[in-house]
């Protein structure tokens, strides 16, 4: 179905609006999103409340702190019942290893399914001058694909990312790889902040599993006829799924890239080793 590849997000102050949204969505099977602002005032109850209305949550927090803590936020998000949820990869290896071992720890306990833990890579309101600004010397593409390699090898489930980036994300991360993108906007709707958008038609040929939307769900007269025409042109769209991949020389690029992130990684795993037998 094209609804399950919907994640609306909930970007609402307070827990009465985000739930009459959810409401009149009408049980389209669409995942809801629950960012900082509406988590921090309606509190985790929020969580269970769209599930009793038969909703799926997607928990985008975007945890990053020690491993200690990110584990513990891991296990809580687990025990919440959430779909998926999110991470930083800027927060590191040994982070994102730590929330995936929370995860685990809750599923060998509780008979539920995993929910999938997803990396940020590169915030799609991001371009080159405002990496420029933290230190970071790359494109968003090139940033986006480091981060990329260094959740796969850490056990991530896959990544948020801007859709323009999903060839490469594809690329590294597999077919089997959860790729959840913002910045969509269907071709009757207006962009608003985010600088690098594309139509969910064209994120479907890109590769995307999930798409994240809100204004023209949640600011359409009529939220469930507005989910109906973007899962139209998703439907449209899956005969041309992950159609729009590298062509050989990007790919030749990317893998001498991916080289020497890797080199990277092996010599930080084995200082690592060793500062753990000296410990």
């Amino acid at each position: 179905m094209a609804n399950d590849k919907i994640i609306v997000a909930l970007d609402y102050p307070n827990e009465g609006a985000a739930l009459e949204l959810v409401r009149k969505c009408d049980g389209r099977p669409v995942k809801f999103k629950i960012g900082k602002e509406l988590f921090t005032n309606a509190g985790p109850d929020i969580v269970s409340k769209i599930i009793d209305l038969g909703g799926y949550v997607f928990l985008d927090l975007k945890y990053n702190d020690i491993s200690n803590t990110v584990k513990g936020a891991a296990k809580a998000a687990a025990n919440l019942g959430v779909d998926l949820f999110n991470m930083h990869a800027s927060a590191g290896f040994e982070k994102m290893k730590a929330a995936k071992e929370g995860v685990t720890e809750v599923a060998s306990k509780e008979p539920f399914r995993e929910p999938r833990v997803i990396a940020v890579t590169c915030l799609t309101d991001m371009d080159e001058h405002d990496l420029k600004l933290i230190g970071v010397n790359e494109t968003p593409a090139e940033y986006a694909a480091r981060l990329a390699n260094l959740a796969k090898h850490a056990g991530m489930d896959g990544v948020v990312c801007s859709p323009k980036e999903l060839p490469i994300m594809r690329y590294i991360l597999g077919d089997d790889a959860t790729l959840v993108t913002p910045g969509i906007r269907p071709r009757w709707s207006e962009a608003n902040e985010q600088k690098r958008i594309t139509t969910p038609a064209d994120a479907i040929a890109n590769g995307a599993t999930m798409l994240v939307i809100g204004r023209p769900i949640t600011g359409h007269e009529d939220p469930a006829k507005a989910i109906d025409l973007i899962a139209d042109e998703i439907l449209a769209a899956m005969p041309r799924y992950n159609s729009n991949v590298l062509n050989q020389d990007d790919r030749t690029k990317l893998d001498d890239y991916l080289k020497q992130r890797n080199m990277e990684l092996a010599a930080y795993m084995k200082l690592r080793g060793r500062q753990q037998s000296c410990s």
